[in-house]
């Protein structure tokens, strides 16, 4: 009986211990990554298509963590597909010194001012702290195009002593000589060709898929791939036109772009 008295108080103790020891038992911490809510976007971009080159900045604003709105600008530079750089590797004296390489038959350079509006969105949610969001972006605007003439340097015979003597010549000044093949000795580097540079205003637009790493951090690390378009109304004189070759009013090219930057 004195035993049985004992038992009962033992286990109720017992039992009254090892609950109080399953209640105060530390648990695993669980750790949920929400992240930080940004509103606004700047990221720096450098874009390779086929027929050229350009950078440029987009101003972002996130409308939600998976949507952005965004400003553009940027410089871009364009040639024509049939265009092909060559070199006479002649020596020459001071002061054009030894030929640079040139492309015969092209008449102006074209460098294009963009501007645009638009959207980027993301329609795969990328892992907690790791993993590629998968989105798609696309964008419109005004584009500015400058011609710059081609100035190439040409030897031609001085009346006078029969001796060869360069002479910078663009397409405007002698139709004629600027496609004598033969008398080419390169191209000319002289930059106040741009005082004869004419513009054309034009649209732009371009689509293409979106591939972020990071897509919610505070750092903006991307690559999209897509197409783009520069639209003009009236043909471009990128080259001498013959019943060969001609020029275009636009210029529809795939882009490859990389985007970084930073997020607030």
């Amino acid at each position: 009986m004195n035993n049985v008295a004992f038992i009962i108080p033992f286990f109720c103790l017992f039992g009254y211990w090892a609950g109080a020891q399953k209640t105060i038992q530390p648990k695993g911490l669980e750790y949920e990554y929400k992240g930080i809510v940004y509103n606004t976007e700047r990221a720096y971009e450098i874009t390779l298509h086929t027929n050229g080159f350009a950078a440029g900045m987009n101003f972002g604003k996130l409308r939600t963590y998976y949507k952005t709105f965004y400003y553009h600008l940027g410089l871009g530079y364009i040639t024509h597909p049939l265009e092909e750089s060559q070199n006479k590797n002649l020596p020459g004296e001071p002061p054009i010194g030894n030929s640079r390489s040139f492309r015969f038959g092209k008449q102006n350079y074209l460098y294009l001012i963009r501007a645009g509006v638009g959207n980027k969105r993301y329609k795969s949610e990328k892992a907690k702290r790791r993993g590629v969001a998968v989105g798609y972006n696309y964008e419109v605007g005004p584009v500015l195009g400058i011609l710059r003439p081609v100035q190439n340097i040409y030897l031609v015979p001085n009346e006078n002593t029969g001796l060869k003597e360069p002479v910078f010549i663009t397409y405007d000044d002698d139709p004629e000589l600027f496609l004598d093949y033969s008398s080419i000795f390169g191209r000319s580097t002289d930059l106040t060709t741009f005082l004869n540079s004419s513009i054309r205003p034009g649209i732009q637009a371009r689509a293409g898929a979106h591939f972020a790493l990071g897509a919610y951090d505070q750092y903006v690390r991307a690559v999209e791939v897509g197409i783009m378009v520069d639209y003009f109304g009236i043909k471009m004189p990128l080259i001498v036109e013959n019943e060969q070759h001609s020029n275009s009013p636009i210029f529809i090219n795939i882009y490859v772009a990389a985007h970084f930057g930073t997020r607030e």
